[in-house]
Order: C-alpha cells, then sequence, then structure tokens
C-alpha cells in the first residue's frame, strides 16, 4: 500500500512515452517538467546543423555517444567528453559547434 501512495507522490517518466520534437534539421528532443527544472533528452543525428546560443542557468549534459563529443568552452579552447560522462556547462557560454 505504502509503494501506491509513494508512485501517486512521485511522478516517473518513461522517455519511450514522452512525445520527441525536431529543434531543427539533426537535432531531436523528449522534454519533462518538474516544478523547478526542466530535463531534456536532445539527440544528435549525423550532419547535424549547430545553433549557437547561450542560457543564462548552466547546464547539466550527459554525454551517451561513441567515440565522443568535442564541446567548445568559448572561442579558443574545448572539452572532449565520451561515454559515460556527465558534465555542468557554465551559465551564459554558449556552444559554438560540436563536433563527433
Amino acid at each position: 500500500m505504502l509503494d501506491q501512495i509513494l508512485t501517486g507522490l512521485v511522478p516517473q517518466y518513461n522517455w519511450d512515452n514522452i512525445p520527441e520534437r525536431e529543434l531543427r534539421p539533426g537535432v531531436t528532443q523528449k522534454v519533462f517538467r518538474g516544478d523547478n527544472v526542466v530535463v531534456g533528452l536532445t539527440t544528435l543525428h549525423p550532419g547535424m546543423q549547430t545553433s549557437p546560443h547561450s542560457h543564462p542557468y548552466e547546464q547539466i549534459f550527459m554525454i551517451g555517444v561513441q567515440p565522443g563529443l568535442r564541446m567548445p568552452l568559448g572561442s579558443r579552447c574545448s572539452a572532449y567528453v565520451s561515454s559515460p560522462m556527465t558534465t555542468v556547462w557554465p551559465a551564459l557560454l554558449p556552444p559554438l559547434n560540436l563536433t563527433t
């Protein structure tokens, strides 16, 4: 009985049941929201178009790609990340280009 009560109080999300939307050619995303957080699953497909931008908040990326992904940190340096790494992207730092 306690499990049923907790299941009703704690939302559960199955990625397979969340609708996917295309953000731009080669980039798809699934998103769900809590009261104070947004969680997204973004998929980068081969030949994707980049779109430099920034956010006023930090972002957390969980990398699930092999061999990896190069994420520029401003215009002079970059970080290479690969699965199963997680990285925290600083606020207001725009990704300039993503290269697999």
